[in-house]
């Protein structure tokens, strides 16, 4: 299997200025799905490629590459504007039946101990330690 390198990010603050820019970005994808749901949000869902291709084109917005994109739709999930805040004053977002998100990080196999900090920061430059940003 042959080695990949890939191209370490220009700089951090660009890696968590690409992190927080995410936030706005994926409500914007969402927001485009609603809008047209037989052409963008279709191509979401129809594939990791096709998703990360439709937010790329729309947005400018690169995903890394080391990130396993998969876009699913909750089917389920319900917005009621008069579920804001409870009886107790908590808040509530007025969302029911929205899945959890869930993200999968990987802990690699320990090189050995005298390479480890060199391996850590081989790791950390990559952005595989910024799983939303691209590199």
């Amino acid at each position: 299997m042959p080695k990949r390198y890939l191209k370490p990010p220009a700089d951090t603050p660009e890696v968590l200025a690409r992190a927080l820019r995410w936030r706005t970005i994926w409500a914007r994808v969402i927001a485009e799905a609603w809008a047209d749901p037989d052409g963008f949000k279709q191509k979401l869902i129809a594939s990791p490629d096709s998703a990360r291709d439709a937010i790329k084109e729309k947005f400018k917005y690169v995903l890394s590459p080391e990130l396993k994109l998969t876009i699913k739709e909750a089917k389920n999930a319900k917005y009621d504007p008069n579920h804001g805040f409870d009886t107790k004053g908590d808040e509530n977002d007025g969302w029911t039946d929205i899945p959890q998100m869930e993200l999968t990080l990987y802990i690699p196999a320990a090189p050995q101990e005298d390479q480890r900090a060199v391996a850590l920061t081989h790791y950390s430059e990559t952005g595989r330690t910024y799983p939303m940003t691209s590199a």
